[in-house]
Formats: C-alpha cells, structure tokens, sequence
C-alpha cells in the first residue's frame, strides 16, 4: 500500500472535531498508548480532566519520567474509532498534561462507520449451519455497518471451523426497541 493509499485513511479534524473526540475519550475512559524511546513497554493511560484547554494526565505519571517538550505520538479509541495526536507532553506543578488544540487525526479504515451495539441492549442472532448438530450456532451481535455485522460466538463445543469469504446463513433475533 502506497503512502498515497494510507493518506485516504487518515482524517485531521477540525479544532472542534478534535476537541470532541478527546471529550469522548475522557467520558469513556479510552486508553491513551504512547512509546518513548527509553521505556521498554509502551505507556498506557487515560485522560484524568481538563483545565484551560488542557489535557490533564493522571498523577500517576509522575513517577515516570517523561520528557517534557518532546513531541509523541498518542492512540487512542473511541468506540471502533481509532485516532492519533502528535502532541507535546508538557509538566506543571508535578502534572503532566497536553494542548487540546493539538492536531487530532482520524484512522478510518472502511468507508462506513460502524455502530457499537450497546452491552445493555444485547443484540442477538444465529448462524444457521448442516454442520451443527442442533443446526444454529449462537451469537451476540457486537456491531454492524453498511457493510457487515461483526459476532461474538456464544462458547460451545460443536464450533464448525470457518474460512474467510465462506457464506454463511444468519437469523436476526428483532426486538421492539
């Protein structure tokens, strides 16, 4: 893949794109991972709140010594969305912290989005398959999109062994809500 072809994947938001974005992953608690050269295992932590258009990091941090004014990379999730900041790490009062009007880019890999299924509305659905003894092999839907649905196998022991691009029958449980 070309880096023209990556390029169509990769989105730079807008000031107040960015800013929601980072707002989402406050309120969902996402992980923030970054590596730095000197730390072995990459660095995993979460947004702790925001002050004057900041984002404030755990107190946690620092023990560890992070370099201030060096600029990193930062991922995070968002739901199915996965996003980068090429952002400074800065420190006050103990504190490290990040500007919110740091340039936040958007990994889109398919054309359409896909929609979380909430955990409290489960949504569920069965393969319909001759290799089954019963004939049905259960399944929780995860999330769908325009273009396919993504499953969580129900465990049982009488799994048949699937291929990529086999076609397979799946019955949708709908439910009034």
């Amino acid at each position: 893949m070309s880096s023209d072809q990556i390029a169509e994947f990769i989105t730079e938001l807008s000031e107040s794109e960015s800013l929601a974005a980072l707002q989402k992953a406050y309120s969902q608690k996402s992980e923030l991972v970054f590596n730095l050269d000197d730390h072995l295992h990459p660095i995993i932590t979460v947004i702790d709140n925001f002050l004057d258009k900041s984002a404030i990091l755990p107190s946690e941090l620092t023990n560890l010594k992070l370099p201030a004014d060096k600029e990193i990379s930062i991922k995070f999730n968002v739901g199915t969305d996965l996003y980068f900041i090429k952002t400074l790490i800065k420190s006050h009062l103990n504190r490290y912290y990040f500007d919110m009007s740091s340039k936040v880019m958007q990994f889109t890999r398919r054309k359409d989005s896909r929609h979380m299924i909430p955990k409290k509305f489960t949504q569920t659905a069965s393969i319909v398959s001759s290799a089954l003894k019963r004939g049905l092999l259960r399944c929780i839907i995860i999330d769908i999109s325009k273009l396919g649905v993504r499953l969580e196998i129900i465990p049982t022991l009488d799994i048949p062994a699937y291929k990529r691009d086999d076609l397979l029958k799946i019955k949708f449980q709908i439910y009034k809500r």
